[in-house]
């Protein structure tokens, strides 16, 4: 399980990520499979710079506590090129990524919910790169800003691999 300050590497964290007071995790390039809840509280923060975060079927995610955060970024190349959240498709349901609280929140890439709903809240100033989510819901008084960055640019040879002819 990751829950305590400091450096993670890539791989399945069947206990998830629970860090719910100041704890800094900082996690190196590659892909995290998290096979429990994926939950920041208090002033938690993850930092990553060249990362996917997979989430097994029924795993949720709840970055909404006072100050928790994440300051993260995608792969710039290879299969997940631009995947910072990739939730399995079978996890359906409310708040599935709940993102609020008062904390520093810039996720560059996409994050990708197919089954589930995402809700945003808390302090405005928050940035995702894009989401691609079942349902989307607003909270409160926010805003957040759709910034693009960490999303790949359509190409001809990224048209090749995504789109079906």
């Amino acid at each position: 399980q990751i829950d305590k300050t400091g450096t993670y590497s890539p791989g399945y964290y069947p206990d998830g990520l629970n860090a719910t007071a100041s704890e800094v995790i900082n996690l190196e390039p590659g892909s995290y499979m998290i096979g429990d809840s994926f939950k920041l509280g208090g002033s938690a923060r993850v930092n990553g710079t060249g990362i996917t975060i997979f989430c097994e079927k029924g795993v949720d995610i709840d970055v909404s506590a006072s100050e928790a955060g994440m300051n993260t970024t995608p792969p710039a190349e290879g299969p997940f090129m631009g995947i910072a959240v990739f939730m399995h498709p079978q996890t359906t349901g409310p708040a599935v990524v709940k993102i609020g609280g008062g904390g520093v929140f810039k996720v560059e890439g996409i994050i990708y919910v197919p089954g589930g709903e995402v809700v945003l809240g808390g302090t405005p100033g928050k940035e995702i790169g894009a989401i691609l989510a079942n349902t989307l819901k607003m909270e409160g008084i926010t805003g957040y800003t759709i910034t693009g960055k960490g999303v790949p640019k359509l190409t001809d040879d990224i048209e090749s691999i995504y789109l079906v002819e």
